[in-house]
């Protein structure tokens, strides 16, 4: 298990690595919001470094979202993980998603 980590570059995006499951994203909430406080109107969330992702993952997304509406702020997801597509369509979340997630971000 590869524990998670989330840093911010000078832009304001957030880059996060590692795993995004059940064990591990509880410790990315809080630094997720405080980054997203900090944003001038637009953030972009890299995920380009998850190596395992899960529903978890999805959950965590959906609780920056909702923080990001409430300050007024732009969320997108940029290199979203090759799970990300299936587990929304389960979960019946396209329709949240589809705005965040540009058409050429998705995985095939």
């Amino acid at each position: 298990m590869s524990a998670p980590s989330l840093s911010v570059d000078k832009t304001g995006d957030i880059q996060v690595a590692g795993d995004l499951t059940l064990h591990t994203v509880a410790s990315l909430i809080k630094p997720g919001h405080e980054a997203i406080a900090q944003a001038q109107g637009q953030v972009v969330v890299d995920l380009a470094a998850v190596s395992r992702f899960s529903s978890a993952g999805v959950a965590l997304i959906l609780n920056w979202l909702r923080a990001a509406e409430t300050r007024k702020v732009s969320l997108m997801i940029k290199n979203p993980p090759a799970d990300l597509p299936a587990i929304i369509e389960v979960c019946d979340l396209d329709a949240v998603f589809e705005p965040v997630l540009s058409g050429s971000d998705l995985p095939e």
